[in-house]
């Protein structure tokens, strides 16, 4: 699923992939995963939950830091939005999380998801996968759906 059309521009994306200038994929829940290959299995199970093969998409962790870093050539009056959105920190937040996982060699599935139904039903599926994290983007907020693993700290020296 990662070798398909999916890795040119963010096209497929029903309804935009932007809001205030930041990446917005709405009505898709995105899932993080370790690596491309249980991305990969995990876009293939969404598809055998019923999810048309066409509103599955999985990616490489570059592909979806370059899309993020593509953003940047947002105009002004995107730029300006793009500041407000990170000043109240959600989107940032999350677009950290991805680039870091990115970064360590993770990649993507996004699925859409535009009804509750289709969001449970993906959660479902995504739960029996070794999702490393997923949201949800509805039309004005962004849900978790899996939050991240938290390793364990090492004790602290008393």
């Amino acid at each position: 699923m990662g070798n398909n059309a999916s890795n040119t521009r963010w096209s497929w994306f029903k309804d935009g992939d932007s809001s205030f200038g930041m990446f917005y994929p709405r009505h898709y829940t995105l899932a993080g995963f370790a690596g491309m290959d249980a991305a990969d299995a995990a876009a293939r199970e969404l598809v055998a939950a019923g999810f048309a093969a066409g509103d599955v998409r999985s990616v490489s962790g570059r592909f979806l830091v370059e899309e993020l870093e593509s953003q940047e050539d947002a105009g002004l009056f995107d730029r300006i939005k793009a500041s407000i959105a990170e000043f109240i920190g959600t989107e940032t937040y999350f677009i950290d999380q991805d680039v870091e996982l990115a970064r360590k060699g993770g990649a993507f599935v996004f699925v859409y998801t535009p009804e509750e139904s289709d969001g449970q039903r993906a959660e479902a599926v995504l739960r029996r996968q070794p999702t490393v994290h997923a949201r949800r983007y509805l039309a004005m907020a962004i849900e978790r759906v899996i939050e991240p693993r938290v390793h364990d700290a090492p004790p602290r020296e008393v």
